[in-house]
């Protein structure tokens, strides 16, 4: 009995010891078999990573040749920023066309074209000034001057070129809009300044008019072909010769009637953004944003080849984001006008600086503000302009007959007209996004 007793009690120890043996054998090789598999895991996640490493060195590499370089100037009065992908070099280039046009072009400054033309009454004009002189008088006569760039001398008495505002007195004002009349801006020459389509045509029914044959010369009202012909071909003159700075060639002759004044403020940026653009393009830049004040002009598309988002300020003085809605765009010039940029207050009136020519005060036709988006950025500048002066059924009918641009309008209740061509790339931000959108068709 006892003897069987021992046995079983052997064999049980027995069976617990080769168990335990069995699940230690089981245990290591699954220890092992783990320790391989974490080996493994190891080596796999390292090449892995390697290979993301890798991805993102090349990327990294593809993002440095897409690197944007910015410029920031203050020019025209105004800040200015110029964005390009690549080609950094192109930035001072794009620097000394804004200082040269903004040399030329000013009214403040003695010795620049338009100065002396408003001092003597006569200038010479180099291509450059005189392109934008043609494509600003095109403006005018296709508005039927709503824009006018001889109304300086009415833009000066209220104060606007030096701060120093005032509201003029209506005798004042009847006096000043004497002189007020693009067609008396006479020029000759232009063949050498924009192209054979600027400047066709005669001065009919005007002082001189007898001699135009013999001097070819034009007045504003008969300046024929398009801003873009005009500001772009002399746009291109105006980089010949060096890489990276301005020349002139032939002068052209400019004559205005005593007593007038013209500023060319009107469309100066607009030219400069496509001035910029072309020479940038022709050193190879496929990628770049120009903003000369909120005058944009876009060239391509973004480096990842999205469209750029541009924003269309608000022109309510209570936005709290400032931001009325964004506008995608490639290959082209954006502008907006509106009274809110410049203006003063007396005894509980507004007065911004946007002039209707026609009588000499603040334009003020229920537009808060204009954007004008097209290919030729001079023409886009004094659009924007004018169809503000227009008011919204004026500028609605003129865009009916017109070609080469698309508008916003924000009226000053607050509702947007979109023209059909910008329907589906314009955006209201989320601070208006209950604003009324109308679609223009033609």
């Amino acid at each position: 009995m006892r003897r069987e007793m021992a046995g079983r009690m052997w064999y049980c120890a027995l069976k617990r010891k080769v168990a335990g043996r069995m699940w230690y054998c089981a245990l290591k090789r699954k220890v092992a078999g783990g320790m391989r598999y974490c080996a493994l895991k190891r080596k796999v996640t390292a090449g892995i990573c390697m290979t993301l490493l890798m991805g993102l060195v090349l990327m990294g590499c593809a993002a440095q040749d897409k690197k944007m370089y910015t410029s920031g100037i203050f020019a025209m009065d105004t800040i200015m920023e110029l964005q390009v992908a690549g080609h950094e070099e192109t930035l001072s280039g794009a620097e000394e066309i804004i200082r040269h046009l903004e040399k030329e072009l000013s009214v403040t400054d003695e010795n620049s074209e338009i100065s002396r033309l408003n001092i003597n009454g006569s200038a010479e004009l180099t291509p450059d000034v005189a392109g934008i002189m043609e494509g600003a008088l095109k403006v005018c006569r296709e508005t039927d001057g709503a824009l006018d760039i001889s109304i300086y001398p009415v833009l000066k008495a209220w104060g606007f070129t030096t701060g120093e505002y005032r509201v003029p007195y209506s005798a004042e004002l009847e006096e000043l809009l004497k002189k007020v009349d693009y067609r008396n801006v006479a020029m000759s020459d232009a063949e050498s300044a924009g192209g054979t389509d600027a400047g066709e045509g005669n001065a009919e029914g005007k002082e001189a008019g007898d001699n135009s044959e013999e001097k070819n010369v034009r007045y504003g009202e008969n300046i024929t072909g398009t801003g873009q012909n005009a500001a772009g071909d002399s746009s291109k003159k105006s980089l010949e010769g060096s890489e990276d700075s301005v020349t002139t060639e032939t002068s052209v002759s400019a004559e205005i009637l005593p007593g007038m004044e013209v500023d060319l403020g009107s469309v100066a940026k607009g030219y400069a953004g496509k001035a910029v653009a072309e020479y940038m393009k022709e050193r190879g830049v496929t990628s770049a944003l120009i903003n000369l004040g909120g005058n944009v002009q876009c060239v391509g598309r973004k480096p990842n080849g999205e469209r750029w988002k541009v924003a269309i300020k608000s022109p309510f003085e209570e936005s709290k984001s400032g931001l009325f809605g964004v506008l995608l765009a490639e290959d082209t010039a954006i502008i907006t006008s509106g009274g809110y940029e410049r203006y003063f207050e007396e005894n509980g009136e507004v007065y911004w600086h946007i002039l209707d020519p026609s009588t000499g005060e603040p334009a003020k036709n229920g537009l808060a503000s204009v954007t004008v988006v097209g290919s030729d950025g001079l023409r886009c500048d004094g659009l924007s302009t004018a169809l503000f002066v227009m008011g919204l059924d004026r500028a609605i009918k003129f865009y009916r007959v017109s070609d080469g641009f698309d508008a916003i309008f924000i009226t000053e209740g607050g509702e947007v007209y979109i023209t059909e061509g910008l329907a589906g790339d314009f955006e209201l931000s989320s601070e208006y996004y209950n604003a009324p959108v109308h679609i223009l068709s033609k």
